[in-house]
């Protein structure tokens, strides 16, 4: 029998209470590094899909307002959270009537275009009229807009609230101080973290994300006839 086998000494109970002492240190480290990335990187997540969402909306409106020929509202001078324009349809001048239009290019129909804004949700509603030929001094009457959100509209975005950014910023669309032929265009999404209904309270994983785009765009409106 060989020397020393029964000898061999075991772990102490202060060696066992140490070792579990940095076994436990090390796996409260592991589970707060894993925490704090796990949450940066679903933060990460929600502002680049939010983000992504603005700027798709933004490019929609520029795709639409970019075919404008004449602007009904906001009016020159004003702002507000509605956008009524009409593509390939221009009102005529004044002293003629400020109620009538035409269409310049007779080769394409006319269209109107409605951006409203009910509670925190974009709409976006159209429609075809039979626009007169302007070359024939054809002219049918303006078309209005139609309820906000109640007729069909397509949501274009979510989350909307006030922008809070620039000195005339404090809504969607503006011409005031700006020329006849551009408009504004504001774009806030608010995400907020302690209140989503009927999905709980994200507060204590989450932070708000709240982005903004703001851009201008210059109406084609063609000269007059």
């Amino acid at each position: 029998m060989k020397k020393g086998i029964y000898n061999r000494k075991g772990f102490t109970l202060i060696e066992l209470l140490v070792s579990l002492i940095i076994f436990t240190f090390m796996l409260t480290t592991l589970s707060t590094v894993y925490i704090t990335a796990n949450n940066y990187f679903y933060q990460r997540y929600r502002e680049d899909l939010w983000k992504n969402r603005l700027t798709l909306a933004t490019k929609f409106i520029k795709n639409k307002l970019v075919t404008a020929t004449e602007i009904q509202l906001p009016w020159v001078g004003s702002n507000s959270n509605n956008l009524f324009f009409f593509s390939n349809f221009t009102r005529l001048p004044p002293p003629v009537s400020s109620s009538l239009g035409c269409r310049p290019d007779i080769n394409n129909t006319s269209t109107w275009h409605y951006f409203c804004l009910s509670g925190n949700l974009l709409y976006y509603h159209t429609g075809v009229f039979n626009g007169g030929n302007c070359a024939t001094n054809s002219v049918v009457s303006l078309p209005s807009p139609p309820p906000c959100g109640a007729a069909g509209g397509t949501i274009v975005s979510s989350n909307l609230v006030a922008p809070n950014i620039g000195l005339y910023s404090t809504t969607i669309f503006g011409r005031q101080n700006l020329p006849n032929n551009i408009v504004r265009v504001t774009l806030r999404l608010f995400w907020q973290a302690n209140y989503h209904t009927g999905e709980g309270d994200y507060s204590k994983v989450a932070r708000d994300v709240d982005t903004t785009n703001e851009f201008y765009v210059a109406i084609n409106r063609p000269p007059q006839w």
